[in-house]
């Protein structure tokens, strides 16, 4: 049941932020600080 309303397209991966998502694939930690960069300002 959880996994029907999962935010995630494919239900495998997805990193969100304050309900928008940010990736639906693994990015590298250098990419995730310059996307949360962004989204802090």
């Amino acid at each position: 049941n959880a996994v029907q309303h999962s935010p995630c397209a494919f239900g495998i991966f997805c990193i969100i932020y304050n309900g928008e998502i940010i990736s639906h694939h693994p990015i590298s930690n250098t990419r995730f600080e310059n996307i949360m960069k962004k989204k802090i300002k």
